[in-house]
């Protein structure tokens, strides 16, 4: 049948079809899904198409469903045109996906910036810390305490000298 073929060959979604109109709005194809309502809202949904221009609308079908629908002239058909629509939630659906993949990537990516932060952080302190406490307990008279010689180069340069300093004392 001419439907099907139209349906196969469109590459549209499960709830997507293909109709023909003829010059005058009324569909040659039968419908995918059965309705009254047809031939009347296609006439209406298609009035630019029926003037000659191709384009697309977000409108809704004969059934009431919000579409996506582009209508093209066919002149093989004397002004009539074709029409495919697609469910607009079939539509947007990969739009939804890439949003919610979007937005838990953020998270994801928020969530190891802040745990890289507190790494390095704790990292760059540390070495600090270690050396506040042993500059209190030089300052508490404890000059055989071990000064910790570690971290960055400039740690490790007041780390000798406060070493130096206890020496020298």
């Amino acid at each position: 049948e001419f439907r099907r073929v139209l349906f196969r060959s469109s590459g549209l979604a499960a709830n997507g079809e293909v109709l023909l109109a003829d010059p005058h709005g009324r569909p040659i194809t039968r419908p995918r899904y059965s309705a009254d309502m047809v031939q009347t809202v296609l006439s209406t949904a298609v009035q630019p198409c029926l003037a000659g221009t191709s384009g697309q609308a977000v409108t809704r079908d004969y059934r009431g469903v919000e579409v996506l629908s582009g209508f093209r002239p066919v002149s093989a058909l004397g002004g009539g045109c074709i029409v495919a629509n697609v469910q607009y939630a079939d539509f947007v659906a990969p739009i939804r996906r890439l949003g919610r993949l979007f937005l838990w990537a953020s998270v994801g990516l928020i969530l190891a910036g802040l745990i890289i932060s507190l790494l390095i952080a704790r990292a760059a302190i540390k070495p600090l810390a270690n050396l506040a406490g042993s500059a209190r307990a030089l300052e508490a008279g404890q000059f055989d305490h071990a000064v910790p010689v570690g971290g960055p180069t400039e740690v490790q340069q007041l780390g000798r000298a406060l070493s130096s300093m206890a020496r020298s004392i």
